[in-house]
């Protein structure tokens, strides 16, 4: 399944079709964001696959070359049919969602490559895919989250990202 209903928050199992999302996706990031420097990434438990468990919302991380461009590329999806989402982002990392007929299929937060945030996310990124205890772990956060937070998903991912830099990147 790809995309989450505006009005639920669930988890489901590896979907194949988010690594495609991805690509095509990456594509109109690339025409749009042609004038900067950056790359692009698939991140999160969509880009893992295996046993991790996964809202159904396709992670992709932007690394500006520089804070300049890092702005520039906000501004832009700013323009296109990316929201903005204050309340997830900081001066470090800027969170977008991109939502079609009130399902969001795509986050995308912008940073700057190689910054102390990018560095964490790698870190994190890193650990999940190396050591299925960390995966099982996870899963039982993610679970528990949601179990325990209904429909907040501003909450749901703030409480995730503290758990990732107090537990998972020790």
């Amino acid at each position: 399944m790809l995309g989450e209903p505006v009005d639920v928050l669930f988890l489901s199992d590896f979907d194949k079709r988010w690594k495609d999302a991805y690509e095509l996706e990456k594509g109109y990031l690339k025409k749009i964001l042609k004038r900067y420097s950056y790359m692009i990434g698939h991140i999160g438990s969509t880009a893992l696959g295996g046993n991790l468990l996964a809202r159904p919302i396709v992670d992709i991380v932007i690394g500006a070359h520089n804070q300049y461009d890092q702005i520039a590329i906000r501004d832009t999806l700013n323009t296109y049919s990316y929201t903005y989402v204050p309340e997830l982002s900081s001066l470090d990392s800027f969170y977008f969602e991109r939502t079609i007929n009130g399902k969001t299929y795509f986050t995308i937060r912008v940073m700057v490559y190689r910054s102390y945030e990018w560095q964490l996310m790698q870190r994190m990124h890193e650990a999940l895919f190396n050591d299925s205890n960390k995966r099982l772990e996870y899963n039982s956060v993610k679970t528990e989250l949601v179990d325990t937070l209904g429909k907040d998903k501003i909450e749901y991912v703030k409480s995730l990202r503290k758990f990732q830099r107090n537990e998972m990147i020790k």
